[in-house]
């Protein structure tokens, strides 16, 4: 059995708010004209919820007041359009459009970055320098260390030690 992954929920809660205001926006546009701008709207909107949600805290300092401000406009319009589409506006016709937005929030702020793919390449872990070791071309007489077994032949034929071919 595969374990759940918690970055599923906020797309699922910005599902449910795109079925919410596609049905905000047949109410209000008609059949012919609500259902591709409800879609379009809902899921520009929840998913940009959900990103900002993430992202918010990777942010400039600078920019970080206005993403701010933008993400609570969002919070707050978003269930306002779904909650006054409704004829008979009540409690839980603004608790059923509050909460989808809110679980969103809740959702890609405890998954964080891990909710989207990394616009950064991933940097490859650097190669340990190799350190081999030579093998010991060292004459037995004098000590010499040559740099190969031709080289210790070559030094060996002073020393008239039997020479290998």
């Amino acid at each position: 059995m595969k374990k759940f992954d918690p970055k599923i929920i906020p797309y699922l809660a910005a599902i449910t708010t795109s079925i919410m205001l596609t049905r905000a926006a047949v109410d209000h546009f008609g059949a012919w004209w609500g259902w591709p701008i409800g879609l379009m709207a809902g899921l520009v909107t929840s998913f940009s919820l959900a990103v900002a949600g993430s992202r918010i805290s990777d942010i400039a300092s600078k920019r970080k007041p206005l993403a701010y401000v933008a993400l609570l406009g969002m919070v707050v319009i978003s269930p306002i359009v779904i909650a006054l589409s409704d004829p008979t506006p009540d409690t839980a016709t603004w608790a059923w459009a509050l909460f989808p937005d809110v679980s969103i929030l809740l959702a890609s702020t405890v998954t964080g970055k891990s909710l989207l793919a990394s616009n950064d390449p991933a940097q490859p872990a650097k190669p340990k320098a190799k350190v081999f070791a030579a093998p010991a071309f060292s004459c037995a007489k004098c000590a010499f260390i040559a740099t190969s077994q031709k080289a210790l032949n070559g030094h060996q034929r002073k020393h008239r030690i039997g020479v290998t071919p």
